[in-house]
Formats: structure tokens, sequence, C-alpha cells
């Protein structure tokens, strides 16, 4: 039985440490992708398009960071209802960050609201085309 439990306490550990290699991956992936398509964007379009789209994917991010950081704490060995309140309080930020940055994107002249858009849901699509992209081998954990 003691072998079981320290069995089910690193396989724990392992999952954790998947979980944050996978949401490091991805904010990396939105990261580099948002400033190629900031580059790209400035050069064939224009500069205010670009940094619509560069805000947008920043929201975004900060937004991913947040949802992916209170998720966390719903794994065993965390209390439930207070993970549950912070998932809430983080709930209505995350909202009002985004109200924010859709509300200066729609009352600036400068910024262009579908490339602000196309960034807020860059994180998004970076997730789905990890999805279909990435072939890795899924190793299920057994928690006893």
């Amino acid at each position: 039985m003691r072998y079981g439990v320290q069995h089910s306490i690193l396989s724990q550990k392992k999952r954790v440490n998947l979980y944050f290699r996978y949401r490091d991956r991805i904010l990396l992936t939105a990261l580099v992708l948002s400033l190629i398509l900031t580059a790209f964007l400035s050069i064939i379009w224009n500069v205010d398009s670009a940094l619509s789209l560069l805000a947008g994917a920043f929201i975004g991010m900060l937004n991913f960071f947040l949802l992916a950081r209170e998720i966390h704490k719903f794994s065993p060995g965390h209390g439930l209802r207070k993970a549950a309140s912070n998932l809430m309080l983080t709930s209505v930020f995350r909202y009002g960050v985004m109200f924010v940055g859709f509300a200066v994107c729609i009352s600036k002249d400068g910024f262009r609201l579908l490339p602000f858009c196309l960034g807020v849901f860059l994180v998004q699509m970076v997730i789905v085309a990890n999805a279909f992209l990435v072939k890795e081998k899924k190793k299920e954990i057994v928690v006893s």
C-alpha cells in the first residue's frame, strides 16, 4: 500500500509538470506567432493594424494564463471551495480585462477591430492547431 501512495504522488507530480509544460508551450507559440504576424502586418498593411493585433494577442495570452493558473488549483490537494471562489474572482477580472481591451479598441481611431479580435483568439487557434499538428504519444497516468 505504501508503494501505491508514493506512486500516486509521483504520477500527480508528473501530471502537473506536463500541464505546466503544455501551458508554457502554448503561450510561447502564441507569442512567437503574434510577433511574426505583427511584423508581417506592419510591412504589408499598416502599423495600426499590427499594433491592434499585438494588443489583442497580449490580452488573449493574459486571459489564458490567468485561466490556466486558476484551473490548476482544482487538482487534488487544494481546497475545492477556495479554488472555486478564486476561479470566480479571476473570471470576473479576466472578463474585465477583455472588456477594457475591446472598449479601447472601439473608442480609439488607430485601433482596428478585426486584427484585435484575431489577436484575442490567437491562443485558441494555437490550441486547436496544436491538437491537429502535434502527434504525441499520450500516456495515461493512472492515479490509484
